[in-house]
């Protein structure tokens, strides 16, 4: 859990991979409750992302907590946040379940708000992510979701926009 938090992340400039601010491991969660958060790309070749899942990082990584979320299931939880910058709000590079729920927020991103990237050997499905909106404002420089090896839809995808503005 973050709370109250000024949160600037610049790339370091030597390094290779994409920065994360949190990677969620198992069915980890994290709750963001007003923060304010600035990303900036640096001279990376993909767009840094503010929480991802199945990247590795050296920055923070958040295993299960207690209470456990459901098997399978990584919560993520963005209340009264300001995030803006050249970034992905939040990269799946695995199979797993992900259910992420922004309310009263405002979000201007460069990058996409959610980007499913699993892995080329497994049959990954966009049914794994579900989205809920509550009270925010989102701004992108793209389209809002990207899928990348995602086979046709065998279970909806579950997005939820409640007062919201895009």
């Amino acid at each position: 859990k973050l709370e109250d938090l000024e949160i600037h992340l610049r790339p370091n400039e030597t390094r290779e991979r994409t920065p994360t601010l949190a990677v969620l491991r198992k069915n980890g969660s994290i709750q963001l409750r007003s923060c304010n958060i600035q990303l900036e790309k640096g001279s990376s070749r993909n767009p840094p992302s503010l929480i991802s899942i199945g990247t590795s990082t050296e920055l923070m990584a958040m295993d299960a907590s207690t209470p456990k979320p459901p098997a399978g299931t990584s919560n993520i939880l963005i209340d009264r946040c300001k995030i803006r910058g050249e970034c992905n709000l939040f990269r799946n590079r695995t199979n797993r379940i992900a259910d992420l729920q922004i309310t009263d927020s405002y979000l201007a991103l460069v990058g996409v708000m959610a980007y499913l990237d699993p892995p080329a050997e497994s049959s990954p499905q966009a049914g794994n992510f579900q989205l809920k909106l509550h009270h925010t404002s989102v701004a992108t420089g793209g389209p809002c979701m990207l899928f990348k090896g995602i086979k046709p839809l065998t279970s909806p995808l579950g997005i939820r926009l409640q007062e919201s503005i895009f």
